[in-house]
C-alpha cells in the first residue's frame, strides 16, 4: 500500500511545471527535486558531453551541476525558465574542469592519422575524440564556440544567445578554432577535414 501511495504521489509531481518543483523543493520536498533532476539531468550531461567528450567526469558534473542548484533555488527567479539557468550553471563547471585539465593533453590520436583516407576510416565517435584532443589546447570559450558550431550544428546567434556574448565574440571564437585545427591538420601529413564558412 506504501509503494502504492508512492508511485501516485510521484506521478502527480511529474505533472508539475518546473515552477511548482521549485517552490516544493524551496519547502524541503526531496521526491519533488527528484523530479526535477530526471526530467533534466539526460540534457545536462549532453551539453557537458559536447563541450568536454564523454568520461568518467560527466557524471561528477552532473552532479554537482544539481547540488549547486538546489543550493541556490531560494534565489532562483520563477518567473524565469528554468533550463537556461540550470544549463549555465553546467557550462560553467564544465569550462572550470576543461581548465583544470588543460595541462594534460594527449594528442596521439591525430598523430597516428598520415592521410585524409585514414581520417575517412575513424568512426565519428573517433574522430570528436581526436578533435577533443586537439581542442584542449585552446581555451575552453573558444572550445565551446566550436563544438557547438561545426560539430552540432548550432548557428552563430544562437551559441550567443545560450552562451549570453556577442555574435561578433563568437564567430570570432569558431574562426580562431577552426584556424588551430588547419594548422594543426596540416603539419601532421595535411589532413583537411574542416569545410564551410560560419552560418
Amino acid at each position: 500500500m506504501k509503494r502504492l501511495l508512492e508511485s501516485w504521489r510521484s506521478k502527480q509531481l511529474d505533472g508539475l511545471s518546473d515552477a511548482e518543483l521549485i517552490e516544493r523543493s524551496r519547502a524541503r520536498d526531496s521526491r519533488a527535486y527528484r523530479v526535477i533532476y530526471d526530467r533534466y539531468s539526460k540534457r545536462v550531461a549532453a551539453r557537458v558531453v559536447r563541450m568536454m567528450g564523454d568520461g568518467a567526469h560527466v557524471d561528477d558534473i552532473v552532479q554537482e551541476t544539481f547540488v549547486k542548484a538546489y543550493l541556490a533555488l531560494d534565489r532562483f527567479d520563477t518567473s524565469r525558465d528554468f533550463a537556461p539557468w540550470l544549463m549555465a550553471i553546467a557550462r560553467n563547471l564544465a569550462i572550470s574542469a576543461m581548465r583544470a585539465r588543460k595541462a594534460t593533453i594527449d594528442l596521439s590520436a591525430m598523430r597516428n592519422l598520415r592521410s585524409a583516407d585514414v581520417w575517412g576510416q575513424l568512426t565519428a565517435r573517433e574522430q570528436l575524440g581526436a578533435l577533443q584532443d586537439c581542442l584542449a589546447q585552446l581555451n575552453p570559450e573558444t572550445c565551446e564556440a566550436f563544438m557547438l558550431h561545426d560539430i552540432e550544428g548550432l548557428t552563430l546567434a544562437e551559441i550567443a544567445d545560450m552562451t549570453d556574448t556577442s555574435l561578433n565574440t563568437i564567430a570570432a571564437r569558431v574562426r580562431r578554432a577552426r584556424t588551430y585545427l588547419k594548422r594543426l591538420m596540416a603539419e601532421e601529413q595535411g589532413l583537411t577535414v574542416l569545410q564551410g564558412g560560419s552560418r
